[in-house]
């Protein structure tokens, strides 16, 4: 008789056999059926008992992944969203960075929307472009005030004055500016972010402890961005929070709206200490001192230094073929090419054929910066090539079209930058992205940026210097700041030693 090796759901959990113990099983149960079997590797038998512990295998493995997707430390992509859905937290989306500009022109007149403007030469992220969606017309002084939306995607940052330039003019606009910063947009949420975020949102229904109020405020306080509570529960001050009390520490968000929301979780209970005070009304209308700090940026420096093989920065990088799958009438087919989308919505007649020549035509209209585009007669595709100048196509296309992978990217400086501003570990400012998650009083170490760097393509070895000044190399780790600054960092420069 057979043992029985299949997957079992117990009280202590799921059991699935290994390879091992599936081959041994359906091995006994041809034994059992037809005695002796020969399972050497070249028999027929034997290639058959190895086919089917392959393929009962895979479905073990499934039946594993699907278990563990149950569980929130284990789960990834969908399966965490679904977990963490049940607590009402949802993925922060992919956004680009907005901003208020300033226009001159005639009097008067009205100008179309779908205008662009770029970030002037020598600024932070000199040459990045901001579209102006809608028309707007001049007043009577030839004033006007609109929104843009930055064609990059993630956190990225213009200073105030620094986006002067008009790439699409028309006759009676004569300037644009900036008065204040980017609003930042921000990098798809990571799943280690998502999880971190979901666990904190679980602390929200207590009342009064440090997880309930920096949960609250973090998920119900419009425009907060950070938020981190620290207390201090003996008689005298420690590290500037007042005895017997807690501080936040909150960046983004309204200064009343803040107050409101920890009056709301802490109560009058709980000494709030900090350097901005918030009158708020309890519920007799009396009124109530709340008191909060905002976080200081405390710049770090960086400065990587690499050993790479041969073939890090050569050759063509994210070269893919675009394929359209199938012709429908009326559907809209579209390729989006560093943020820019070109569309086509198929009409009677069109084959795969057609479509594909049809979007190479939007696309090849394009401007870009070293890279080809290519078509070839009568076949379903066409190609997207970019060569290395810190450019490197992003390309993304519709559910009905498919995108191959011809010739992945052999590595580059701005891989690195990429890889590190996407870490979900680390704040880093680089050429003025932001990204990460350090809050603030966290501790900054060397090895929170090693793994990510390495995640470039053909880099062999990495050594990373951080410090608090722009001397470099010089070395501080850990970077220690005080619970009222939140670290942000300047990538000084990356040096490549080709081996």
């Amino acid at each position: 008789m057979a043992t029985a090796r299949t997957p079992e759901l117990s009280d202590a959990g799921l059991y699935t056999p290994t390879y091992a113990e599936t081959r041994q099983e359906i091995l006994e149960l041809f034994e059992a059926a037809y005695g002796e079997v020969d399972d050497s590797a070249d028999s027929m038998d034997g290639r058959l008992i190895e086919l089917l512990t392959e393929r009962f295998q895979a479905n073990n493995l499934s039946l594993q992944s699907v278990n563990d997707a149950t569980e929130p430390d284990n789960a990834t992509g969908a399966a965490l969203e679904n977990i963490s859905g049940f607590s009402g937290i949802t993925r922060n989306e992919l956004s680009n960075s907005t901003v208020t500009l300033t226009l001159a022109g005639t009097p008067g007149i009205t100008v179309p929307g779908d205008r662009t403007v770029k970030i002037q030469d020598g600024s932070v992220n000199e040459g990045i472009e901001f579209t102006i969606p809608d028309a707007w017309t001049f007043d009577g002084i030839g004033a006007a005030a609109v929104s843009a939306t930055c064609e990059d995607e993630g956190p990225i940052v213009a200073k105030a004055g620094t986006i002067t330039e008009i790439v699409t003019p028309i006759p009676g606009w004569t300037s644009v500016t900036n008065a204040g910063d980017t609003i930042p947009g921000r990098y798809l949420e990571t799943d280690p972010e998502l999880k971190a975020r979901r666990e904190t949102s679980l602390a929200r229904p207590g009342s009064g402890t440090q997880n309930a109020i920096e949960a609250y405020l973090l998920d119900e306080v419009d425009g907060v961005t950070d938020a981190k509570v620290f207390s201090n529960n003996s008689p005298v001050i420690v590290t500037g929070i007042d005895p017997y009390s807690i501080e936040c520490i909150v960046d983004g968000g309204a200064t009343q709206d803040i107050g409101e929301a920890i009056f709301y979780r802490g109560g009058v209970t709980v000494s709030t200490s900090g350097d901005i005070p918030v009158t708020v009304q309890d519920s007799g209308g009396y009124d109530q001192e709340i008191d909060f700090s905002r976080p200081a940026d405390f710049e770090c420096y960086m400065h990587v230094e690499l050993s790479v093989s041969s073939a890090f920065n050569k050759g063509t990088s994210e070269s893919y073929n675009v394929t359209v799958d199938t012709a429908v009438v009326g559907e809209v087919y579209s390729v989006k090419i560093n943020g820019v989308t070109y569309a086509y919505t198929a009409v009677g007649g069109d084959t795969a054929i057609i479509i594909a020549l049809r979007l190479y035509t939007l696309a090849l209209a394009g401007t870009y910066s070293d890279f080809t585009i290519l078509y070839f007669p009568d076949n379903d595709y066409f190609a997207i090539s970019s060569a290395y100048n810190g450019n490197p196509a992003n390309v993304t296309v519709t559910s009905n079209c498919t995108k191959v992978e011809l010739i992945a990217n052999s590595g580059n400086p701005s891989d690195i930058i990429s890889n590190i501003s996407d870490f979900s570990s680390g704040v880093l400012l680089i050429d003025g992205v932001n990204g990460g998650n350090y809050k603030s009083g966290d501790d900054v170490y060397v090895d929170d940026f090693i793994a990510a760097i390495k995640k470039t393509k053909n880099i062999k070895d990495a050594t990373v210097y951080i410090g608090t000044t722009a001397v470099v190399p010089t070395l501080q780790n850990p970077i220690l700041p005080t619970i009222r600054q939140k670290p942000i960092f300047i990538a000084d420069r990356i040096t490549v030693n080709a081996t």
